[in-house]
């Protein structure tokens, strides 16, 4: 891919690419604080040269200020959080609809284990990211104003009194700079311990039958507990910390007010202030103590966009082909639908070949059952022949075009698997046959109902084929769901179809009723391949092949396999 039409990934890149939505989050901040700046001044002029001229007390002034400056800030605050929300749940849309594209395009084991529980984590934390860089944002204009447009102001307007500002000010940023040094190192184990809690439960959901199977489940239970007391023991000594401070910074912050009012009082006596400039300056001081009060609070913010972006660069940092041309064209009428040639495969940090020097043919119409012992090789040559591995060594090719060559969106036409796990996705029957591929017509899902003997559990469904299954809707036997995920591999009339114990779940007759359904449907320029470990269902193929410690260790016709069954019934 040209560089120059790479998409932006990194944190850094996409936050500048959102300019424009982080400008008018920045823009309507500033709007909203300038607006509260302007009011106390114009507050101040109206007291000042209106309502003490019509002889108003004290109290009627301070009232009508006070009720004022709550709904005038209360409308200012709404349609601020309002523009601000908007736009921050753009950007967060934005990063989520980049993240899952790349899911769908990095190699399979990028998301698997580890890996995979992190990429989780990241998705589920982006609202997370959505609030806390918004609370970030407006707490940033907050300290800008307050450093500056505050300052000079409350300076003007009485230099005495902001001196004890500044003074108050520096012995509260004193105490949080000593609490920062104890808050971040707990918020960061904090933030650590929530993974790995997060991690251990997302393993426990997925092993809950076989924890219960084996009695593991307490001792899990009594681990998985003991994680989540030492994830909330970390969050809370963080909140404790935060907690403490912003008690620490209200309680200097209204002893502050406290001192002006009583100060400003004098001065008001004295003649050297008015009570319009005493009120102006009380308005003022509160914002501009405010942002500084919330200092240890950002410091957890800041820490949680930090993780979220560091977990968000590694993983987005993978890089990935993205072919889009299609291939379809190249693909040869005479060359067998699959050749293998010197295939060999080695997993990562493995010593040992999974598969070791596999050569094959096989030409359209046939039906070839691979046969071989658990560890044998026999899933590790699935996923090779899928496009799910990478092949590294050898060669393989499906009707004469290289399967590295052929795009993912490309690949139905060329391979289809129903594997072992049967696994619909959310959204209709129809939807789950034709994996979402408008291309495939509603009488090519029919058709591939027909063939895998779905129609008569189907036509039952309460809107049939419209009928939404997969979790959380319309709950189907496992043996309907192996049903579907082979009509599925069916209307992608791929050239290969492969079934990996595809029909494990099925009882004998069915199993091999569905079989010689899939074998009777197959097109001319098909070929099938039946991974199982029921020899008996062998009569059925063409051909056998046997792999044993990840070598092709036979190959032979099926006939011998069928007149053997025979003269043993």
């Amino acid at each position: 891919m040209p560089e120059a039409q790479e998409e932006k990934t990194r944190s850094l890149d996409i936050l500048l690419d959102s300019r424009q939505g982080l400008g008018a989050i920045v823009a309507s901040a500033l709007l909203g604080l300038l607006l509260t700046f302007v009011f106390p001044l114009s507050v101040a002029a109206i007291i000042d040269r209106v309502i003490v001229h019509n002889a108003l007390s004290t109290l009627q002034i301070v009232a009508v200020v006070l009720f004022t400056t709550a709904v005038f800030e209360g409308l200012v605050s709404i349609l601020r959080g309002r523009i601000i929300s908007f736009k921050t749940g753009q950007i967060s849309a934005r990063l989520a609809s980049l993240l899952i594209r790349h899911i769908f395009t990095v190699d399979l084991k990028h998301l698997l284990g580890q890996q995979g529980r992190r990429t989780v984590e990241t998705v589920a934390t982006i609202n997370l990211f959505k609030d806390s860089i918004r609370e970030l944002i407006d707490f940033f204009v907050q300290i800008c104003l307050s450093v500056t447009v505050y300052s000079l102001v409350l300076f003007v307007i009485n230099a005495q009194l902001f001196g004890f500002l500044v003074l108050a000010l520096v012995v509260q940023v004193t105490f949080l700079a000593l609490a920062h040094r104890r808050l971040k190192p707990l918020v960061t184990e904090s933030i650590q311990e929530h993974k790995q809690f997060s991690a251990m439960l997302h393993t426990a959901v997925g092993a809950i039958e076989t924890l219960k199977v084996y009695g593991a489940a307490g001792i899990f239970e009594g681990a998985a507990r003991q994680k989540v007391n030492s994830a909330l023991a970390k969050n809370f000594h963080a909140s404790r910390v935060t907690a403490d401070g912003t008690a620490f910074s209200r309680m200097i912050a209204r002893f502050t007010e406290a001192t002006i009012v009583t100060l400003g009082a004098f001065n008001v006596i004295m003649g050297t202030l008015t009570i319009g400039q005493l009120i102006a300056f009380q308005m003022f001081a509160i914002r501009f103590f405010e942002p500084f009060g919330r200092i240890s609070l950002m410091i957890q913010r800041y820490e949680r966009v930090r993780t979220f972006f560091r977990d968000w660069d590694e993983f987005l940092a993978i890089r990935v082909d993205n072919k889009s041309a299609s291939v379809r064209s190249e693909a040869k009428p005479d060359a067998p639908v699959l050749h293998v040639s010197d295939l060999s495969f080695r997993y990562d940090g493995a010593k040992d070949y999974a598969l070791r020097d596999v050569s094959m043919d096989i030409a359209p119409m046939e039906v070839v059952f691979i046969l071989g012992p658990s560890g044998s090789g026999k899933s590790t040559l699935v996923r090779l022949l899928s496009g799910l591995l990478p092949v590294r060594e050898g060669v393989v090719e499906v009707r004469g075009v290289c399967l590295q060559d052929i795009p993912e969106t490309e690949r139905r036409s060329f391979v289809a698997c129903a594997l072992q796990e049967p696994m619909l996705l959310p959204g209709a029957v129809a939807e789950n046959v034709s994996a979402f591929d408008a291309r495939v017509s509603m009488a090519e899902v029919r058709r591939a109902l027909r063939i895998t003997g779905c129609e008569a559990f189907v036509d039952k469904l309460p809107a049939r084929e419209n009928t939404l299954v997969g979790e959380n809707y319309v709950s189907i036997s496992g043996g309907e769901r192996q049903r579907l995920c082979l009509a599925r591999m069916c209307a992608s009339n791929a050239a290969l179809q492969i079934i990996d114990e595809g029909t494990s779940g099925l009882h004998r007759q069915l199993e091999v009723d569905v079989l010689q359904r899939i074998i009777d449907g197959m097109q001319p320029h098909q070929a099938t391949i039946v991974i199982t470990h029921r020899e008996d269902l062998a009569v059925l193929g063409t051909r056998i092949l046997r792999i044993d410690e990840g070598r092709l260790v036979a190959d032979s016709a099926a006939e011998p396999v069928l007149a053997k069954a025979q003269a043993d019934s």
